[in-house]
């Protein structure tokens, strides 16, 4: 599978998921724009495995998260080593207003 498709279904996906949220709890992203004060502190790991959204059926804002990577230069080494990956994504306080 081509990595250019790879990167297109991503952001397509992202897109619609921006689209239901918005469809879903109208508003949602204005809302959430206007800051964060989560309750709970979420320290997990970095397997792509183990979303902490979906185990802890969370929603955007719920919980303040820090996927543990003890040397992130080692990670970015094995992902794009042993795992090649092509492509890095980051998200921080911008994507809460995405759907703007």
């Amino acid at each position: 599978m081509p990595q250019d498709y790879i990167l297109a279904r991503l952001l397509a996906n992202n897109a619609q998921w921006a689209e239901d949220v918005e469809k879903a709890e109208p508003g949602f992203f204005a809302e959430t724009a206007k800051g964060q004060s989560p309750k709970v502190l979420y320290i997990g790991c970095s397997d792509s495995r183990v979303p902490e959204s979906v185990v802890t059926a969370s929603k955007p804002g719920d919980i303040f998260v820090h996927r543990n990577i003890a040397n992130a230069l080692a990670v970015l080494a094995y992902a794009v080593g042993a795992g090649a990956v092509c492509d890095l994504g980051s998200a921080g306080p911008s994507a809460a207003t995405a759907g703007e």
